[in-house]
Parts: C-alpha cells; structure tokens; sequence
C-alpha cells in the first residue's frame, strides 16, 4: 500500500464511523494534497496523522505531510 494511501486510511478511522455496509462522516474531509516549493510560507489549521491542513498566501488548501514543513522558521 503506498504511504499516501495509508495516511489517507487512517484519516478515513478517524473521520469516518463505519456502520455495518455504510459509513457516517464525523466532520468534512478534503483528501486534496497541497504542492509547495521550498521556502513557500504557508498557515497550518491543523494536524493529523503526520498531516497538516495547511493555505497557500494565494488562499490554495490541502495537506501536507508534517516532515516536509519547517516550523522552526
């Protein structure tokens, strides 16, 4: 199973409560990953699972996996 498939699986756990054939969602859920470039300074919302929810200065969404972000900065 790729990585990003596995991430995405756990999120799934966590947002999602399976009811025998059918699912209920806990909250909303975007599984749109962001592209970022080095040095791109971006607002986390959240962090999940290794992830993090985070915007682009340009207002774009999605996630990124935490070992790629810099906080110290």
């Amino acid at each position: 199973m790729a990585r990003v498939d596995l991430v995405h699986q756990q999120l799934r756990q966590q947002w999602v409560e399976i009811r025998g054939d059918s699912c209920v969602m806990k909250r909303d859920y975007d599984a749109t990953e962001l592209s970022v470039e080095v040095g791109e300074v971006l607002t986390v919302e959240f962090e999940e699972s290794h992830w993090a929810w985070a915007t682009k200065e340009s207002g774009e969404s999605g996630w990124v996996p935490l070992e790629n972000l810099d906080t110290d900065t």
